[in-house]
């Protein structure tokens, strides 16, 4: 590797460095944000027209899709109970206001359920659905035969309805079916036209959430996507994101697809049925809600006759072995950014080691080590092109003292030079660039998967997805990263020297809060590199042990 090539690499290294630190410096100090209003209360169905959208689709020329705040809870609050969900609904509009999971808690030192939907004064994020129709109310008030339903042991589902009887004969159940161990619940209506007169209508499913997110670690505050997502026949996985919402509001039909909220580690999704044209859409409501949803065809009901529609809504954890089965391409929402591909081939690896030894962190090391022997003949062939430019680091010093600066007499005795030892000046950057696409899908993988949250590994390690509370292992990255410096062949450049001297303390105040899985990984790579390294200079005569003698090879491999 020349000096150019050095100076290249060093400038990379140096922008990466600084481009994460400028990326911290935001989480740290962020850019002061406007106040967010209190939440209002519901206005009286009837009274609140104006705060309702207009939604044109393919089905109907126009069809109103509350959206305004449900805080003000008229009629109560039903509340349910699985292993998997502890939602409540807020009678007045049949809408889950509130959805936790047991078995996510917030943090390791609370017990308390980490809760995906909420409707407060600084925060709202609701599911939202119903039936859009001329002959009902914007806003129905159910009623509920009780105020608590709890799943009980061995019980595989649950069924909770909701009733509201209307004028002229129109009855409607609203039914919210759990499933045992499942985060999907299928929402679906039963419509009974006893009147006189033909029923009309669609449903429709909406997620309403504040702009604002809630990153569950330093990292995913700015490597997640934080927003809305839509899956139809014509593209099975597109963003939407609050700030184009209000000048670039998504309108599509598709048979089949979905409308997701995502955040890092958790979603909430609708999916309707995929035999049916539906049509997504996104709205935005007083410049702080963004909504994100779909309605369905058209329904005709006769008088005497009844009729059954339904939607899936999930409300977890972002795991694609779980979300695949529900709907096509849903598992995308997982997000391990522009190389998704590959950073799912790395998980079912990482999942694979994780099943045969039950520790996420062993896992790291292991599939970090797998890397490794993949491309060792690759590292292997680096590392003895930079033990070369370190044998002969002497003779490079003294061309650059001959020729002083004449740089194109010495670049031709370089070139000389590496011609007659055979020495390729590339040697040690290209396999470093080849594998920066896994290294990349790696860092992603890890950011992005679930199953690291509040994952032990050893002793003080107790979760993989936050930082080391002693900062053990970025003093052990910056450490390896320091002894394999010390095997790498010296710069002839002062300023590079004292700028690589310095790249593992800035490398340690960056990693020094990252979350304890990813500065595993380094710390398992830089350790295997330097072994591997440190082994191929032993065997070419380059580096003594003490105690042991090793005569180098002639012709070096």
């Amino acid at each position: 590797m020349n000096e150019k090539n050095l100076r290249l690499g060093i400038i990379i290294a140096l922008c990466l460095v600084m481009t994460m630190l400028f990326s911290r410096w935001q989480i740290m100090f962020p850019p002061k944000a406007a106040v967010t209003p209190t939440v209002p209360s519901t206005q009286a169905a009837g009274s609140a027209n104006s705060e309702i959208p207009q939604i044109a689709t393919a089905n109907s020329a126009s069809t109103a899709v509350e959206s305004s705040p449900v805080s003000a809870m008229k009629e109560g609050f039903v509340e349910v109970k699985t292993n998997t969900l502890a939602v409540k609904i807020n009678l007045d509009n049949g809408n889950i206001i509130q959805a936790a999971l047991p078995q996510y808690p917030v943090s390791e030192d609370s017990s308390a359920p980490f809760m995906l939907l909420k409707d407060n004064n600084t925060f709202r994020y609701v599911a939202q659905s119903g039936l859009l129709s001329k002959q009902v109310p914007e806003s129905m008030s159910f009623s509920a035969a009780q105020r608590h339903y709890t799943m009980g042991k061995g019980q595989k589902t649950l069924d909770v309805p909701l009733t509201w009887t209307g004028p002229n004969g129109l009855t409607i159940t609203k039914h919210y079916l759990f499933t045992q161990g499942k985060y999907d619940v299928q929402v679906r209506y039963n419509i009974d036209n006893q009147g006189s007169t033909a029923w009309q209508g669609q449903m429709y499913g909406q997620l309403t959430r504040s702009s604002q997110g809630r990153f569950h670690s330093m990292l995913s505050s700015y490597t997640t996507y934080v927003g809305a997502v839509v899956s139809t026949q014509k593209e099975s996985y597109q963003k939407v994101k609050f700030k184009n919402m209000a000048s670039e509001p998504f309108n599509a039909d598709s048979h089949g697809g979905w409308a997701a909220m995502v955040e890092h580690y958790f979603l909430g999704a609708w999916v309707p049925s995929s035999a049916a044209n539906n049509h997504f859409y996104s709205q935005v409501y007083n410049n702080q809600y963004y909504s994100i949803g779909f309605a369905g065809p058209m329904i005709h009901i006769n008088p005497g006759q009844s009729q059954q529609v339904s939607a899936s809504l999930y409300l977890g954890p972002a795991i694609a072995s779980l979300l695949k089965p529900i709907a096509p391409h849903l598992d995308l929402t997982v997000d391990y950014g522009f190389l998704w591909m590959l950073s799912k081939f790395l998980f079912f690896i990482l999942n694979q080691f994780y099943i045969w030894f039950g520790n996420w962190g062993w896992s790291i090391i292991l599939l970090t080590i797998l890397i490794n022997l993949v491309f060792s003949p690759l590292n292997a062939a680096s590392y003895r092109s930079m033990a070369k430019m370190r044998r002969f680091s002497p003779k490079f010093q003294a061309l650059k003292e001959r020729y002083g600066d004449d740089k194109v007499q010495l670049n031709k005795a370089m070139m000389e030079l590496y011609s007659k030892e055979k020495i390729n000046p590339l040697g040690g950057c290209l396999p470093i660039l080849i594998q920066m696409p896994i290294f990349l899908a790696y860092y992603y993988m890890l950011i992005a998967s679930v199953e690291l949250r509040q994952a032990p590994f050893i002793g003080w390690i107790t979760d993989l997805s936050v930082k080391d509370p002693y900062h053990v292992l970025p003093v052990l990255m910056a450490l390896t990263m320091f002894l394999t410096q010390l095997l790498s062949p010296p710069l002839p450049d002062k300023t590079q020297r004292w700028m690589m001297r310095l790249l593992p303390v800035g490398m340690l105040a960056l990693f020094w809060n990252f979350s304890a899985g990813l500065v595993l990984y380094w710390v398992s790579n830089n350790t295997i590199r330097f072994l591997q390294q440190a082994y191929i200079m032993f065997r070419m005569g380059d580096l003594k042990l003490p105690g042991v003698k090793k005569k180098p090879k002639t012709k070096p491999a």
